[in-house]
């Protein structure tokens, strides 16, 4: 069996913080499309629910729909894909570039 490790690629991340919905929102936006806005990046969020951290939003791109919990980063890749994952998961994939 052979061994692999991950490839080397830099992302952005953003932490959905759930704190206040509207800006957090806001922020994500401007995250997800900048000034920049790419037609043909189709992605769309919103609000869910109300869970115990606060706000739960989803986020639907080309890969269906996901759900960001308030502490999840929600992450960009230099190919356009936008989607979130819970701080575990990042932090075991990704480490800040210095």
């Amino acid at each position: 069996m052979a061994t692999y490790k991950k490839k080397y690629v830099n992302i952005e991340a953003i932490v959905w913080p759930g704190t206040n919905f509207e800006i957090d929102l806001l922020v994500l936006a401007d995250f997800i499309w900048g000034c920049n806005r790419d037609e043909n990046t189709k992605i769309e969020f919103g609000y869910k629910e109300l869970g115990p951290k606060g706000p739960v939003l989803w986020l639907k791109n080309c890969n269906g729909m996901r759900e960001v919990h308030p502490g999840d980063f929600v992450i960009k890749t230099p190919n356009g894909c936008v989607y979130p994952l819970c701080p575990e998961s990042f932090h075991m994939s990704y480490e800040a570039v210095e």
